[in-house]
């Protein structure tokens, strides 16, 4: 409501929290922890039942993760506000109708997209690290862990 009717404001509105939320993610690569390590951790934590400290542990650690971590990071910044850059400039370049119809189908596609990306790249992650540091399902000492 506060930025008006415009109806092309309208068919942006959604994706600014998204572009936000972007921009979020690019200047949180600027501090020592990116908001994907939070998220990350807060995953395994949930997973495996309070293992947050050893990701601090991990983080710390190994520096292909942390690597890993920041490339996660920029990929959903990147996606995230580009996503809304694309809709903001289609909404004003084209007409109202065919935003409606095409608009949601691009930003369902990068959402997509990201989240695809994100699986295999977790995957590769914890096949590469979790091998020798529980993040692969097994604890440190060998055992199964759930949610893995």
């Amino acid at each position: 409501m506060a930025l008006g009717g415009n109806p092309r404001i309208l068919l942006v509105r959604e994706s600014l929290v998204s572009g936000v939320v972007g921009i979020a993610f690019l200047f949180s690569l600027l501090r020592e922890r990116p908001l994907v390590f939070y998220l990350a951790r807060a995953t395994i934590a949930r997973e495996r039942g309070g293992d947050a400290g050893r990701f601090e542990a991990l983080w710390r650690e190994r520096p292909g993760l942390r690597t890993s971590l920041r490339l996660m990071t920029l990929a959903w910044g990147m996606g995230l506000t580009a996503d809304t850059l694309l809709r903001c400039w289609l909404a004003w370049r084209w007409p109202i109708e065919r935003c409606l119809v095409v608009l949601p189908l691009i930003s369902y596609s990068i959402y997509v997209g990201l989240m695809l990306w994100t699986f295999w790249f977790r995957g590769k992650l914890r096949k590469r690290e979790g091998a020798r540091d529980g993040l692969t399902g097994q604890g440190s000492d060998g055992t199964p862990m759930h949610g893995g």
